[in-house]
């Protein structure tokens, strides 16, 4: 639980320090904004490197490894003098951020028990390292006119790194084939929701200091309203799903709302408090999806392919989390953005209604 909370913490510094940074450096935000799919790009190589490795030295000492050029490359984006160091330190945090998620959360299948709710805490922990990392962010800046927290949430990351032990489980020989046609829907689904939710970790702090909803040195909190909404909706979802929804309703119901949340936010772009109050709708709905995400993607495969599978779902997300924001650059704007992320957030929507008839189908032939 501590490591996914300092990789919280490590995500959100990295959006949350570009408009102070832009300011120190003498750049536009915009231009320090594809740190955030260089950031998944990163991820999407851990992801890929992360089980090679750990075959070789074991998922404990590559966790430790990851977890220390994470904490390098968050000291470099904390200290950049230049945008170009900027980037490279936001590549170097996601390439360790992808090696250790892939290994850490490859096991919650192995080790049993309810897969949902065991992914849903691992990302609460996660959005609470991401909630508070951007307060304290925020309130040295103002008050010490210093971002030095981002070198503390370093040498968090590595401290907590360091002491990861991992679990005890028997060898795979991963030697057997994954089917991965049951995963086609979850695998585009993954790809899409990442997409669409790095936009609005990426963008927040940026689009509260383009619209002037607080100053450049107060933008973090931004980032913090949005792991705040997303940590209350992956809570919330808890006690709500359980009660009121299937895990496939909510794979439709949720992407919905978020979608509506981003329409009001493009729809009244003019409007800071009502684009603010989209951009927190969003959050909250977008928060229960990603677990939901992997736990359904991990029903369709064996306990033997779960790791497999859990690194096809990872890397999916990260192929969606570096393309979508990058097409964004391409004419960068804040109407653009939340556009996009809504018809992603649609699309997730039909998709989880195509999987649940398919898993509808499927368990109907098995019977």
């Amino acid at each position: 639980m501590a490591i996914f909370g300092s990789l919280g913490a490590a995500a959100s510094i990295v959006p949350s320090l570009i408009p102070r940074t832009a300011s120190e450096i003498g750049v536009g935000a915009y231009e320090l904004l594809p740190a955030v799919p260089l950031l998944f790009w990163g991820l999407f190589l851990g992801v890929l490197i992360g089980p090679r490795l750990a075959k070789a030295k074991g998922s404990q000492v590559v966790v430790q490894m990851a977890s220390t050029a994470l904490a390098a490359g968050l000291a470099g984006v904390t200290g950049a003098t230049s945008a170009a160091v900027f980037l490279s330190g936001g590549l170097v945090v996601g390439l360790g951020f992808g090696v250790i998620e892939v290994l850490v959360t490859a096991q919650v299948r192995i080790d049993g028990g309810d897969a949902a709710r065991a992914l849903t805490q691992l990302n609460i922990a996660f959005a609470l390292g991401a909630v508070l990392s951007p307060v304290v962010l925020a309130v040295t800046m103002r008050l010490l006119e210093t971002d030095a927290i981002g070198y503390l949430a370093a040498l968090l990351m590595l401290l907590s790194g360091l002491s990861f032990r991992a679990a005890n489980r028997a060898r795979s020989t991963d030697s057997s084939k994954l089917e991965t046609k049951p995963l086609r829907l979850f695998l585009l689904a993954c790809a899409l929701y990442v997409g669409a939710e790095s936009i609005l970790a990426g963008w927040t702090a940026t689009i509260f200091s383009e619209l002037e909803i607080t100053s450049a040195e107060l933008a973090p909190i931004g980032t913090t309203i949005f792991w705040g909404m997303l940590v209350l909706g992956r809570v919330s979802s808890l006690y709500l799903t359980p009660r009121y929804l299937s895990p496939g309703g909510a794979l439709i119901l949720w992407p919905v709302v978020c979608a509506a949340g981003l329409g009001l936010t493009f729809t009244f772009v003019g409007t800071a408090q009502l684009a603010a109050a989209g951009l927190a709708i969003a959050s909250f709905a977008a928060g229960p999806i990603y677990g939901f995400l992997i736990a359904k993607g991990l029903e369709v495969a064996s306990v033997e392919d779960s790791a497999k599978a859990t690194r096809l779902l990872i890397l999916a997300g990260s192929v969606g989390g570096f393309a979508i924001p990058a097409l964004l650059q391409v004419d960068p704007s804040i109407t653009l953005a939340a556009t996009v992320g809504a018809i992603a957030m649609f699309a997730v929507a039909s998709l989880g209604t195509l999987a649940a008839r398919t898993n509808t189908n499927r368990e109907r032939v098995g019977t």
